[in-house]
């Protein structure tokens, strides 16, 4: 599948190459995210709150693994 067909997709949690793991929990919710530029193109997991703000961004060429939502 192309990072352009996942964009919108939810994600459950994401796996950083440190260790640390971020979780969906009733406070915070993970998107992805994909960007095209003309040039180049970028992918990022959003975290929002459970308002639906942006709160942080995530470069998934900074994450080590992605868990879907079903």
């Amino acid at each position: 599948m192309k990072s352009s067909e996942l964009d919108g997709k939810m994600v459950d949690q994401i796996i950083f190459p440190n260790g640390e793991v971020l979780s969906v929990n009733e406070e915070m919710r993970l998107r992805y995210h994909y960007e095209f530029h003309g040039e180049y193109d970028d992918a990022w997991v959003i975290q929002v709150d459970n308002v639906g703000n942006e709160t942080a961004r995530h470069n998934v060429k900074f994450i080590e693994s992605i868990i879907w939502s079903n």
